[in-house]
């Protein structure tokens, strides 16, 4: 009886030793493992002799030592996408990261409709849903994301002009987001947000809008202008009541303004003008009397004696 406790006790201390000797193995990484801890919002897809099996997702999971593993996951990014800096960066991992997570791709360079090269920054939020997809359906997961976002680019703003591009941001997110959703649908993920962030136009590009804008500019200048001159002409006409000697005015105050700008750009030095434009002068002081003598004219036509009582 005795030597059966014994024996008893012996066998327990052995597997107790066994299972401590594991335990310190698996968590120092060494030798094959047969239990794995998921953090929350993680998954590990499970190969049973190269095959898949299942996923697992949160929580404590035992597997079969040498004849099931996890996937090892080996994803290649064109930027680093814990910092965002612009560097390739390899990620090997067996774990599978279920929440949202935000790509700010590099600026992509693309080409409109008329032919203006424009830079722009793209920004999207993915989601993985079903990883089992998102391994097997799809090499490299990363990379595919960036390259269909750039066809998207593409195949949008090469049939818009750069004006439209400009103004219509929002439709431009709205197409980029159905294009994406419908593409990598196949791949078991989810894209929740598509948005474009900013546009920039080529060094060319913008020397040209800008001189269009300054042209836009000068154009409706003239056009304020041209309307200023017909409302003058329009009142002149009331005060003379003859259209010639109105057009006669503004063509002599045209006259007078071209001959000040002239004047101030001499730096004080002697400008000579032609004699008629003496007449010119003295015709228009003759007509700024007529506006006087008619602003200080009683409102209903009639004088009144200043000795009547």
């Amino acid at each position: 009886m005795i030597l059966l406790t014994s024996l008893s006790f012996l066998f327990l201390a052995i597997v107790g030793l066994d299972l401590v000797y594991l335990i310190v193995n698996q968590a120092l990484n060494r030798g094959p493992r047969f239990f794995y801890i998921v953090p929350e919002q993680k998954a590990m897809v499970i190969e049973r002799l190269g095959r898949y099996n299942r996923v697992i997702k949160a929580g404590l999971h035992f597997v079969i030592p040498h004849i099931e593993k996890p996937r090892k996951i080996y994803w290649h990014y064109s930027f680093n996408p814990f910092t965002g800096a612009p560097e390739p960066t390899n990620i090997s991992t067996e774990l599978i990261d279920l929440k949202e997570f935000p790509y700010d791709l590099p600026q992509q360079l693309v080409i409109t409709k008329d032919n203006a090269q424009i830079a722009i920054d793209v920004f999207i939020v993915v989601k993985i849903l079903e990883p089992r997809r998102v391994i097997y359906a799809v090499e490299n997961f990363p990379l595919a994301i960036e390259a269909m976002t750039k066809a998207g680019l593409r195949n949008l703003i090469g049939g818009l002009e750069l004006d439209e591009t400009l103004t219509s941001r929002p439709v431009i997110n709205a197409q980029l987001h159905e294009y994406l959703k419908e593409k990598t649908q196949a791949w078991g993920v989810s894209i929740t947000s598509a948005e474009i962030t900013d546009i920039t136009p080529s060094h060319k590009v913008s020397e040209a809008m800008n001189l269009q804008a300054i042209a836009e500019r000068k154009k409706r200048s003239v056009a304020i202008q041209g309307d200023a001159e017909a409302a003058m002409l329009r009142a002149a006409k009331e005060v003379l009541g003859d259209p010639k000697a109105a057009s006669n005015y503004l063509a002599t105050l045209r006259y007078v303004n071209a001959f000040r700008n002239l004047i101030s750009q001499k730096d004080g030095k002697v400008v000579f003008i032609p004699y008629e434009s003496s007449h010119l002068l003295g015709a228009l002081g003759s007509i700024r009397e007529l506006f006087e003598s008619e602003k200080t004219k009683p409102s209903n036509g009639s004088e009144q004696n200043p000795e009547g009582h």
